[in-house]
């Protein structure tokens, strides 16, 4: 017997959670990216789409706590932009700054 194949990719989907081998991972929820005055709303991006994403975030990471399942945040960032290497060839916008580690947007 074959599994059937999803055919819409936004269909919900749900799997049981091994307790002590269960982790959240959060990654990359920066001002530069998520704050009205964070460097891509600055740039003129329009971040709409990512804000709408703080609010379950924050509703995940309080019901993963109060389950005692651990929590990883992950952060993107560099010192310059020789150190950002490709990743400007994606974003060139960023080569002025924007996720610059220590500052209030990284």
């Amino acid at each position: 017997m074959t599994t059937p194949v999803r055919t819409d990719p936004f269909a919900p989907a749900r799997w049981d959670l091994a307790p002590g081998h269960t982790v959240l991972v959060v990654i990359d929820p920066q001002n530069d990216f998520l704050h009205a005055d964070g460097w891509y709303a600055q740039q003129g991006i329009d971040i709409s789409h990512m804000r709408r994403t703080i609010e379950p975030t924050k509703e995940l990471v309080a019901e993963a706590r109060r389950r005692s399942v651990p929590v990883v945040w992950t952060r993107h960032g560099y010192a310059d932009a020789a150190e950002a290497g490709p990743f400007l060839e994606l974003r060139p916008f960023l080569r002025d700054g924007g996720l610059r580690r220590g500052t209030w947007g990284w």
